[in-house]
């Protein structure tokens, strides 16, 4: 490929902070007024759209002529939902909300025809074809609105934002094993790699655990910048690196290196886990809240009386007491 040039454009009717999800000749994108777009990638021709209502942060999974969308509430309810759509027509075959209200949920992962989704409540949810959850396999932290779990093998693997790592069976929903990495995974999810899950860090590591063992076998080295989505090549591993040197990172084979083979820790550090937690809380809230910080100001509250500042009613009020009150001379 020499060049490219545009061959169409379709305008949204709200700015898409979600990435594109492609099947076949159709693309699906939302925006933050919870429109969801299906675009005809051969010439941009708009398939299908649907109003969901709320906000929608990441991208859509697509399986089996399905779209899978998750919808926060930005009306203060709490309601996060799982809608699957039918991929030719836009219209909504099921949906699905944890039974405990949130303000916020992992983005999905489709598998024949159903998902799976970690929500506020730490549950990491298995939901059948039909909209009815199979599943539900509880895990120690709430997770990233822009972090997915991953399918490989008969298992999902899915990271919660303070840092736990998790192999979860698909069939059952037993847990595997888990490893708790303690540092926040905002911006990451985890990516299977052969014999490994990789996964990015908030304190710029990126790591690897044997998805057979559950043992940590690569990390690199702490740096400035957290490690955010990752993408496999056959001669390396690229992500997004963020902080004020921002950029994108490279991680290939190194002959002369050496694998670990650290077993996953037996206790969760109960403190650090509980600062990951509460880190990982305000983290969630400043992202989910980012988009109506620009409405800050622009709405005037009702005034604030200033001290000494009274109504002249108020001054006739007091000359009244005090004329009472001076009125017991001789």
């Amino acid at each position: 490929m020499s060049s490219m040039r545009e061959i169409w454009r379709t305008p949204l009717e709200a700015a898409s902070r979600s990435a594109v999800a492609i099947d076949g000749n159709i693309a699906i994108v939302s925006d933050e007024d919870g429109n969801v777009y299906a675009v005809k990638i051969d010439s941009g021709v708009l398939s299908w759209t649907d109003k969901l209502g709320g906000t929608i942060d990441a991208a859509a999974a697509v399986s089996d002529g399905r779209v899978l969308v998750v919808v926060r509430d930005t009306s203060g309810q709490q309601i996060v939902r799982l809608l699957a759509l039918d991929e030719t027509t836009g219209k909504t075959l099921w949906e699905f909300a944890p039974r405990v209200a949130g303000a916020t949920a992992s983005a999905p992962a489709a598998s024949n025809g159903g998902a799976f989704i970690g929500s506020a409540d730490r549950v990491v949810h298995s939901i059948e074809p039909n909209g009815q959850e199979r599943w539900g396999s509880l895990t120690n932290s709430l997770f990233s609105p822009v972090s997915s779990p991953a399918l490989a093998g008969g298992d999902t693997y899915i990271a919660d934002a303070s840092g736990g790592l998790y192999k979860i069976d698909v069939s059952t929903g037993a847990r595997v094993w888990d490893y708790q990495l303690n540092d926040l995974i905002v911006r990451s999810s985890p990516v299977i790699a052969g014999r490994v899950a990789l996964v990015g860090l908030n304190d710029g590591r990126m790591v690897a655990v044997d998805v057979g063992s559950g043992n940590l076998v690569w990390q690199s080295p702490v740096d400035p910048g957290l490690i955010g989505p990752i993408a496999l090549s056959p001669h390396a591993v690229v992500a997004v690196k963020g902080g004020s040197q921002g950029g994108l990172v490279a991680f290939a084979h190194d002959d002369a290196g050496k694998l670990l083979d650290i077993p996953s820790p037996t206790k969760v550090d109960a403190g650090r886990l509980f600062g990951n937690y509460a880190i990982a809380l305000l983290v969630m809230s400043l992202i989910l809240l980012a988009p109506f910080r620009l409405l800050v100001g622009r709405f005037p509250g009702p005034g604030i009386p200033q001290p000494g500042a009274g109504s002249a009613d108020g001054d006739e009020e007091r000359d009244d007491e005090s004329d009472e009150g001076g009125g017991g001379g001789a």
